[in-house]
Parts: C-alpha cells; sequence; structure tokens
C-alpha cells in the first residue's frame, strides 16, 4: 500500500518506465522469483538482473569508473554490480532507498495493472495476465495489444497501491468524455486537457465535460495566448478540482492536493506517461475534426463492452485487488481476433492530410537521435512504428500508378493511420514490413533504427527468412529486399555482399536519406538496386 495518508490526488504512473512495452521484459526478471519472499536484498538482486539483461541502466556519465561500459547494452554480474556501487538511485518505495526503491518505482505500474504481486515481507506472484504477456511473442502484436486493454479496462485510480481516493477507472473515464464531447460539440477532447482527466475525484464524465467548457470559454479570452500561459490555466482548473488556492511556495511550487507540485510535472510529465499507457490499449488514438487535433477512440463494440463490464469496485488490500485485476477477460482476449492492415484507401487518405513534404521529412527526421514530428497527429506514435508508416506513405507517393500493387503490413486503426506493427512470421505470415511488386519484381521493405553490432544481430537472419518465404510465395518474379536504417552497419553490409555471393539472394541495407532521394529521383525501386 502506498504510505501516507490516502486522498484525491492527480494520477499517477510512474515515470521511470515511460515506454510501456517494456512491462513485458521486467516482468520476465520478476517471474524467476515468483514464490519468493520479497526483501530489500531481492529486490536489489532483481534490479542487478535487470541491468545485466539491458532493460534498465543508468546515465553511465563518460568520466567515472563505468566509463569503459558505456556503450554496452548487456553485462556481466561484476559490472551491473559496478553499475549499482558508482550510480546510486535517489528513490525512495517501501521505505527502501537506492536500488531497493529503484526497484518499488519499476515494479508499481505493473501491480497497479494487476500483472504482478510484490509487496514486501510477502510472496512474489505472477498474475494470469502477467504470465500470458510473458508467454507472448514479439510478433505477437494484437494479442499485446490486447492483454494491455484487458489490464487498462482493470486498472482503477483508487486501487489500494495507489494511495488515491479517486473513484474512477481512467481508460473507462477518458472514453466516456470522448463519447460524451463528440454527442454534444462534434468534437472531442484535446490533450492538453488530459491533466483534468487525471485528476478528476469520480466517473462522471458529464460534470467534467461542464469544467472542460469552462475551462475552453476562458482560455477563449486569454489575451495573447501562449503556451505557458496555457499550462498555467489548466493547472489553475486542476487546483479548483481539488479546491486549492493557487498560492506558490518558497520553492517556485503551486500547491495541489496540499503539496508543492512543478507545473510542468503536471501538465507535461504525467500526461506523456499517460497517453503512452492509454495509447497501448489499441483504442485511444488522435483524430482531425475541422482541422483541429482530438483524442478518439478505435472499436466501438469492444468500446462499449469494458464500459458495461467493468464497473468501479472497493477493494479490502492490495490482495484482493490483485486477485481481481490479474484475472483474463475471454471477450477482450479473443484468439481469433481480425487484424486490420492498411489499404491504398488508407495510403491516399493520409498522404493528402499530411503531405508529401511531412512525410519526407519526417523520414529524414527518424535518422535522428532526437526526433522531431513533423505533425500533431504524429506526436503519439512510437519512432519504430512511424518509421514503416511513413515509408509506405512516401512509396505510394513516389509509385502510386507505376507499380501493381503496394502491402504495407501494419495494422490500421479506423481513421486508417497505423497503430501496430506488422505481424512477425506467425499465422502464415511471412514477417515482412511491406511488400510492393514492381513489373516483374518484388521488394520487401524491413525499415528498423537499429544500428551498429544490434542491426545486424536483429535484422540480417529475419529479413532473410522474409525474403525467402515470399520467394516460395511467388516463384515466378525476381526477389529483392531492402533494410533500411539511419545508417547500415558494416557488418550488414559485408553479410548481404556474401549471401548475394553463395545464395544469390538479393539483399540490400540502405540508409533511410538514400532511399528517399534515389526514389525520388528514379520514381523505381528496380532502379535503386
Amino acid at each position: 500500500m502506498s504510505k501516507g495518508r490516502k486522498k484525491h490526488k492527480t494520477l499517477y504512473i510512474d515515470t521511470s518506465i515511460r515506454n510501456p512495452e517494456r512491462l513485458k521484459n521486467f516482468l520476465l526478471i520478476l517471474s524467476r522469483h515468483e514464490g519468493k519472499i520479497l526483501t530489500e536484498k531481492l529486490a536489489v538482486q532483481i534490479e542487478k538482473e535487470v541491468i545485466m539483461e539491458g532493460y534498465y541502466r543508468p546515465y553511465i556519465k563518460s568520466k567515472n569508473s563505468t566509463k569503459h561500459l558505456v556503450d554496452k547494452h548487456q553485462f556481466t554480474n561484476t559490472e551491473a554490480q559496478l553499475i549499482m556501487k558508482y550510480h546510486p538511485q535517489k528513490h525512495t518505495h517501501y521505505s527502501w532507498k537506492n536500488w531497493g526503491g529503484r526497484f518499488g518505482t519499476h515494479f508499481h505500474n505493473p501491480q497497479q495493472l494487476g500483472y504482478c504481486f510484490c509487496m514486501p515481507e510477502k510472496k512474489i506472484i505472477i498474475g494470469e495476465t502477467g504470465k500470458k504477456l510473458i508467454s507472448l511473442s514479439n510478433e505477437e502484436t494484437y494479442k499485446l495489444q490486447n492483454i494491455h486493454l484487458n489490464a487498462l479496462a482493470n486498472f482503477q485510480s483508487n486501487n489500494p497501491i495507489s494511495g488515491n481516493l479517486n473513484e474512477n477507472r481512467p481508460l473507462i473515464l477518458l472514453i466516456k468524455l470522448i463519447k460524451h464531447a463528440k454527442e454534444l460539440t462534434q468534437e472531442s477532447i484535446t490533450t492538453s486537457e488530459i491533466p483534468l482527466i487525471m485528476s478528476w475525484k469520480n466517473d462522471n464524465e458529464k460534470e467534467l465535460f461542464e469544467l472542460i467548457t469552462e475551462y475552453r470559454k476562458e482560455k477563449k479570452q486569454l489575451k495573447n495566448p501562449t503556451i505557458k500561459k496555457n499550462n498555467f490555466l489548466v493547472f489553475k482548473y486542476c487546483t479548483k478540482i481539488f479546491g486549492d488556492k493557487l498560492i506558490r511556495n518558497n520553492k517556485g511550487k503551486y500547491s495541489l492536493y496540499g503539496e508543492g507540485k512543478d507545473i510542468d510535472t503536471i501538465i507535461k510529465e504525467y500526461p506523456d506517461v499517460y497517453k503512452r499507457f492509454m495509447r497501448l490499449s489499441g483504442l485511444i488514438y488522435k483524430k482531425r475534426y475541422n482541422g483541429k487535433s482530438f483524442l478518439d477512440y478505435d472499436n466501438q463494440k469492444m468500446a462499449n463492452y469494458i464500459i458495461e463490464n467493468f464497473k468501479v469496485k472497493k477493494f479490502k488490500n492490495e490482495e484482493e485487488y490483485f486477485e481481481h485485476s490479474s484475472k483474463l477477460d475471454h471477450f477482450i482476449f479473443d484468439k481469433n481476433i481480425v487484424e486490420k492492415l492498411s489499404e491504398n484507401q488508407h495510403l491516399e487518405k493520409w498522404t493528402k492530410i499530411l503531405g508529401y513534404n511531412t512525410i519526407k521529412n519526417q523520414l529524414l527526421n527518424l535518422m535522428n537521435k532526437k526526433v522531431r514530428k513533423e505533425h500533431e497527429i504524429l506526436e503519439d506514435i512510437k519512432n519504430s512504428l512511424l518509421l514503416e508508416w511513413m515509408l509506405s506513405l512516401f512509396c505510394y507517393s513516389n509509385l502510386k500508378g507505376k507499380v501493381k500493387k503496394i502491402e504495407p503490413k501494419y495494422h490500421v486503426n479506423e481513421d486508417g493511420q497505423a497503430s501496430n506493427h506488422a505481424n512477425g512470421m506467425l499465422g502464415g505470415n511471412s514477417g515482412v514490413d511491406a511488400i510492393i511488386f514492381e513489373n516483374g519484381s518484388f521488394f520487401t521493405l524491413e525499415p528498423t533504427l537499429k544500428t551498429g553490432n544490434q542491426q545486424y544481430i536483429d535484422e540480417s537472419q529475419s529479413s532473410q527468412d522474409h525474403l525467402e518465404f515470399e520467394m516460395k510465395n511467388n516463384p515466378d518474379k525476381e526477389a529483392y529486399c531492402f533494410i533500411i536504417s539511419p545508417e547500415p552497419s558494416h557488418r550488414l553490409i559485408r553479410w548481404a555482399k556474401n549471401e548475394k555471393k553463395d545464395n544469390n539472394l538479393n539483399i540490400i541495407p540502405i540508409s533511410i536519406k538514400e532511399f528517399v532521394e534515389r526514389l525520388e529521383n528514379k520514381k523505381s525501386l528496380k532502379s535503386l538496386i
């Protein structure tokens, strides 16, 4: 249980694992210790194993005793111990400090979502949904998505772990709010209004929308509006929810539910993680109405099901909450779900909405470590999926009418936006990210943001397997594979040359920049060979 007095407060989803897809890796490590009593010593041991596997590492400075480890991704037991010694953690959780406290932050979200139970001096348990999540391959993208949807449908703000008294289920409140807003205004909720949703005390979406409407009226009256002014206004309305006075203390923080808070924490950091987790459900995405971006939800049937079947409940303790939230709902986790892939109409729609220059510039921006998003619709789409989507749109823009068929394999939502990665080679799929048929040839596209040796390790064999699968499906066509990355590794280039020499396989590692420039100039994939 969260220490301290329970009270109404802004929803807290721990920011130490900003990418919720990493939860699976952390659960895998924790599962090795299922049935053991959780002590601070064991918590530190688990953190060491997390570091050894490369699932978490603190920022390694180039001038201290761990500088020789700065380019490594996995570590030996001795190396992990050295990292932990020279990189103490400024965290306290369960009254544990340093790496014991870091354990508490790492497993706070998985516990709230019902994937595991790991409270001090009690046995570690991996829940039904947690075990299912661990068992799934990373290629089973829709099943992974539905496991997370199951968890988010069960996730309750006032769960015994959180110390929060807000009585709602965050995902369900958001869906109901979007639905209500669209019924009243033909529009929806903006991302700037998320802090108000995260601070709301109950599950009454109508009362919440009244507050949002009041906020919108005041926002329109702002003189010389700026992002800073709007952020302050949102924070002001958060204080209204909790009955705080807008007072700044001597440390420069403002009072919110009786605690000193940085405005950026409430307005930027918390909503950033919230958006990532809500999007992981597969239901929530951004959509444009009348030239503006709003939040919307996908799959009306599923949305209605979770609204009707997942109500706010009271729980006596952490064990009772875990028992409830760890259960797998077999309507949500449907093994026979039909996956929706991109079609030409979606490619046509989004090339028009985004425009050629936006698509091209976004592709080139993906070569950078810090990626600038070229359009607000793209802001919440993870970079690896964005690369798949933008490549398909770029190819469609340059090859439309010149090739027989363009088949992206990523999944799309009802708006035609990329919503999930292409499947791997499960269920009779070839595993390619896209395939394009041009005259008597076909071309598989294998985009990746990985670089260096990891690029070779992860992409070489899988790309070859995908290509050979499609060669069996298309024996009368010349076969080519483009592995498209920020910069092809020397090892990957050398391997591709050997595959051509030894097995006559046409595998072409190419940079995003070269692919973009040459296709734009030649308007033919065959001319890139």
